[in-house]
């Protein structure tokens, strides 16, 4: 008895092709990074310190209403090089009300560095390749089915 498995390389190499002509890729792996950055910023939101009484936080004139971890800015996927990314909070040049938040991320020289956004993208760094993975697999099963 046996048993005959046939491979058609030919329709895997078009859909191959398919994938970088259209941005399906880009389709694609949106999904996943939307979701991980979901559960980055629900991570974030948890461990970040909040001061008690923010009206005494920070140099007068320039204290926001509000508290950093109530507003921290959830990014739009956008495109660099080639590559899909997505911030979740702060960036290095922010000028916005709670800039002040990337001290606690980085340090400065007489406040130690709390860093809670670069803990949780190492922690999940695993989940977005396995979701990445899962979507193209599932796209390419799609696609390949006959």
């Amino acid at each position: 008895m046996s048993v005959d498995f046939e491979f058609d390389m030919n329709e895997l190499m078009n859909n191959m092709d398919m994938l970088e002509k259209e941005d399906t890729l880009d389709k694609v792996n949106r999904e996943a990074l939307k979701d991980v950055a979901v559960d980055i910023y629900n991570y974030v939101q948890r461990n970040l310190k909040k001061s008690e009484d923010n009206s005494k936080s920070g140099r007068k004139g320039s204290r926001p209403s509000g508290h950093a971890k109530d507003n921290i800015p959830k990014g739009n996927i956008k495109k660099k090089n080639g590559f899909l990314y997505i911030t979740v909070g702060w960036e290095k040049g922010d000028r916005s009300p709670y800039y002040y938040e990337k001290f606690q991320e980085w340090g400065t020289t007489k406040i130690p560095a709390y860093p809670v956004f670069s803990v949780a993208k190492a922690k999940y760094k695993d989940k977005l390749d396995k979701k990445t993975k899962e979507s193209l697999e599932k796209f390419l099963s799609e696609k390949l089915e006959v």
